[in-house]
């Protein structure tokens, strides 16, 4: 049986195409050190000397160049691309590493594992398990390993979940108030650092229980179409603002012209799959508003990568979620 592997940035993906569908085709399923090969993460990142800062005095007579000393260059050894500016105490953390947490993690699979912005963040997705919502609503659980060689991103982990009849990635955070991502800096004893994360991690399914308890609460409560257009409307409000009254100005009817755009969408979205799944309950409609925040946005390819992993469509789906818990 082959197994398709998709490219991008470079990426990796074992099977079916993740959710941003790029690629290119592969026989069999790699071992996680093949797919950081095939993956093109297999290079390694140094710290360079300090940065020289250059200058012009204000009459610009001549040219000063300045050490930047408690300042140093990420460069990729492969291309010497230099990846971001960090402080003297920064540790890099090679993507090999990233590799070796998840061959500590035996249960999940390498699915999905790639680069973004020319090496300067790399992730790899781990796929659990399979489940379904009341029956036929397809979940794929995953966790989310993240890295950064520019000092945008501490090393995090982080429980996610896909629902495949929209693609949306949902946080297990749902029924709290933070994100269950577990992070790390760049800096200390990164060695030991590693070793706990890899011992916090064997821990995950107990997340893993809570998630599914909370989605199994909306899945089983009944709304009425007045009680789904009032969470849309509060929905709307959180993310957008206050929908204006009816008036001659060109704003206000701007405003509001998108306003109705967006609760036709929303309900569009709703009616298509209570017919799919024969229900119409509070996931299904807080599952519009997630599905309408994380395709709302015309985004590169990098950009929404990032975005449904640990960006403002991953925090904004768990706010939905939590409020429309809060109403049940």
């Amino acid at each position: 049986m082959s197994h398709e592997m998709f490219e991008y940035d470079h990426a990796l993906y074992v099977g079916k195409p993740a959710w941003h569908g790029l690629g290119t085709v592969v026989e069999n399923a790699p071992t996680t050190m093949d797919a950081m090969r095939l993956a093109k993460m297999d290079f390694d990142v140094v710290m360079s000397n300090p940065i020289i800062a250059q200058f012009k005095d204000p009459n610009e007579y001549y040219q000063n160049n300045t050490k930047a000393s408690k300042f140093y260059a990420t460069v990729r050894c492969d291309t010497n691309e230099v990846l971001g500016v960090v402080g003297e105490n920064y540790k890099v953390v090679q993507n090999e590493e990233l590799f070796k947490i998840a061959d500590s993690l035996p249960k999940a699979k390498v699915e999905t594992a790639g680069t973004l912005f020319n090496g300067a963040q790399s992730y790899i997705l781990m796929k659990d398990d399979e489940w379904a919502v009341n029956g036929n609503d397809e979940m794929h659980e995953y966790l989310c390993l993240m890295n950064s060689h520019d000092g945008t991103l501490s090393l995090s982990a982080l429980p996610t979940s896909i629902r495949v009849v929209c693609n949306n990635t949902l946080s297990w955070a749902i029924s709290e108030g933070k994100q269950r991502m577990i992070r790390l800096k760049h800096t200390g004893d990164i060695d030991s650092k590693i070793h706990s994360l890899t011992e916090a991690l064997a821990e995950w399914h107990h997340a893993k229980d809570r998630f599914r308890s909370s989605v199994r609460t909306l899945a089983n409560r009944r709304w009425d179409r007045n009680q789904t257009q009032t969470f849309w409307m509060e929905m709307y409000q959180m993310f957008e603002g206050d929908v204006p009254r009816e008036s001659d100005t060109d704003k206000n009817h701007r405003l509001r012209k998108k306003a109705m755009t967006t609760f036709h969408t929303l309900s569009e979205t709703f009616d298509k799959e209570v017919q799919q799944f024969g229900q119409d309950n509070a996931w299904i409609a807080a599952n519009a508003v997630t599905n309408w925040l994380q395709h709302k946005k015309r985004r590169t390819t990098e950009a929404t990568v990032a975005n449904k992993l640990i960006g403002d469509a991953s925090r904004d789906s768990a706010k939905v979620m939590r409020h429309a818990l809060q109403l049940v």
